[in-house]
């Protein structure tokens, strides 16, 4: 290879190994740099909010959806919110769901629930379950509507003659 000794290999294989380790000290810094700078939700002074919850309660939100034109908008919804708060407990049933006879206990462990609205909303008895539970216990409910036909959207006046 040219190299006239094995101290000489020794010594080019230890800057090799230095160089990348800076370059990935280097890497893993720009990387940090980058998250302190993400775009979050700031009160006065610039910090973040403090998300409290009420005893008894476990997420901030609830977010119900039917699986056919929801889950993929509602995933995004909650990846979304936390992105902008990163204390946030959003439950999603992909990420969350361990029983789905638990469905009313998720709904009373949540402060608010977010319904999205969209085609086959109505027609799916978990969803029914969910939006009785919410409105039986008086949470607070953050509608979503998906308006566009090739998302699953349908129009509110659709929404309002399939609604139980």
């Amino acid at each position: 290879m040219g190299v006239g000794s094995a101290f000489t290999i020794s010594m080019i294989m230890a800057v090799w190994n230095l160089v990348l380790v800076v370059v990935i000290l280097a890497l893993i810094a720009h990387r940090a740099l980058q998250q302190s700078n993400a775009p979050t939700l700031r009160c006065a002074g610039g910090k973040e909010p403090k998300l409290t919850l009420d005893a008894g309660k476990q997420y901030h939100t609830f977010l119900s959806h039917v699986w056919s034109t929801g889950q993929d908008q509602c995933a995004v919804i909650k990846r979304s919110i936390q992105h902008l708060l990163p204390s946030v407990s959003v439950f999603l049933d992909v990420d969350d769901l361990e029983e789905i006879g638990k469905l009313e206990s998720y709904i009373d462990a949540s402060a608010s629930v977010l319904i999205f609205l969209s085609k086959g909303y109505f027609a799916s008895r978990n969803c029914i379950r969910e939006a009785k539970q919410t409105v039986a216990k008086g949470i607070p409910i953050i509608l979503v509507h998906e308006a566009d036909p090739a998302k699953g959207g349908l129009t509110l006046e659709q929404s309002k003659a399939r609604s139980p």
